[in-house]
């Protein structure tokens, strides 16, 4: 950055005011009351916001527990029924493999039915009267391997320059190319990329997405089965859970065969967003109910864990 560039960027606090006062009475007058982008799960929104420009969110879990399809779930409810412009990057899918989700998610047909091109009449159906959704969305998919740290920045950039992208997916963290240097090591490696992606968030004024696994994989010998994740269990350093804006960590219990809460609530299908730093506000626990054939979400109908209560910790600052 030029120093001018860097000296434009020094503005007296009463230069700012107009702009922020103006976003909150515009949110106050819609209907949805939010200051940045809608997720489109309500029990999200409430507690960030929404996605606002500058924010990393980190969205992360063991596998197996959707985290792929939370963040296409979200980009999709971003380009598809906002119609705002969105870029995904996948490091690790097809965009083949986006689209047929993209599809079964949007269509109501089981994914693998579209893989082995097995549909019913029924799903024909749904399949004409639904597809036209994605027709002329501004969604945009990245699919390039092994895309190094400065390819993905451009990618970003372009996205924002050519296409107007307001939000940016990236899954997932691990399967960045980083540039090896030998008297470094992956952490600092790691830390590095995760700097690179908060400053082009703030930079590009948009909110920039990035899926995550968790270092600690349980086993069925582990006495902690079934545990809830922990932010500390994210990769790297400490450097990815410390810039985050927000960190979004997810729980799927029936992976670990467990089907009932200890009210007897029935957990099958249930996903537990643990919403475990949260830059604007107080932790959060959000349940959602995951539809694993369709890689759909949508609000839970009951509440598991009611003696579990995260809305008492003061923001992770």
């Amino acid at each position: 950055m030029k120093t001018e560039d860097h000296i434009k960027n020094v503005l007296p606090v009463e230069d700012l005011l107009t702009g922020v006062v103006d976003s909150i009475q515009k949110a106050s007058l819609s209907k949805d009351m939010k200051i940045g982008l809608s997720t489109g799960y309500n029990s999200i929104d409430e507690a960030t916001g929404g996605f606002q420009g500058g924010d990393l969110i980190t969205i992360a879990g063991y596998t197996m527990t959707g985290k792929t399809a939370l963040a296409l779930s979200m980009a999709r409810n971003i380009a598809v029924e906002q119609r705002i412009p969105v870029l995904f990057i996948s490091l690790g899918m097809s965009n083949t493999c986006l689209v047929q989700r993209l599809i079964a998610t949007t269509c109501d047909i089981p994914l693998q039915k579209i893989i082995n091109t097995q549909l019913y009449p029924n799903d024909w159906n749904n399949l004409d009267s639904k597809i036209n959704e994605l027709i002329g969305a501004p969604f945009y998919i990245e699919d390039t391997p092994w895309l190094g740290t400065k390819e993905l920045l451009e990618s970003c950039r372009h996205a924002v320059s050519a296409h107007l992208a307001k939000a940016i997916f990236i899954d997932c963290l691990q399967l960045i190319n980083w540039t090896y240097h030998y008297n470094r090591s992956i952490d600092e490696e790691q830390s590095e990329i995760v700097f690179s992606l908060k400053s082009l968030a703030k930079e590009l004024n948009i909110p920039i997405v990035v899926v995550s696994s968790l270092n600690r994989k349980p086993q069925k010998e582990d006495p902690f089965l079934g545990k809830l994740p922990e932010a500390k269990e994210l990769p790297g350093d400490g450097t990815l859970e410390s810039i985050s804006d927000y960190i979004l960590l997810m729980h799927r219990p029936e992976l670990y065969h467990i089907y009932q809460d200890e009210h007897g609530r029935d957990l099958h299908g249930i996903i537990e967003i643990q919403l475990v730093k949260n830059a604007r506000g107080y932790g959060k626990d959000v349940f959602l109910k995951f539809n694993a054939s369709k890689g759909s979400f949508s609000p839970s109908s009951e509440t598991p864990y009611p003696n579990i209560e995260h809305s008492a910790i003061p923001p992770f600052m």
